[in-house]
């Protein structure tokens, strides 16, 4: 049996990474509210070395830092169709 070719390699991991990304919007996208709001996103944080702190964060839609990692993601998406 031949060994696969250079580019067949690289097909199968964007193959991958494509099912990867994919799977990834999907969870992402049940976050995005009707109003096109992105829940979940916690409020913006100080520092402490409590990981209890950080585990009781409440969420915000109003979390803007939230937005842009989800557009981010929207656009890689959108190059992948």
């Amino acid at each position: 049996m031949a060994s696969p070719t250079p580019s067949t390699r690289v097909g199968s991991a964007r193959s991958t990474t494509a099912r990867s990304a994919q799977a990834g919007w999907i969870a992402l996208s049940t976050r995005i509210n009707a109003q096109g709001q992105v829940e979940g996103t916690c409020v913006g944080t100080t520092y402490a070395s409590d990981q209890v702190y950080y585990y009781n964060r409440p969420a915000s839609v109003t979390a803007l830092h939230g937005y842009g990692t989800t557009m981010l993601a929207g656009v890689e998406r959108i190059k992948m169709l």
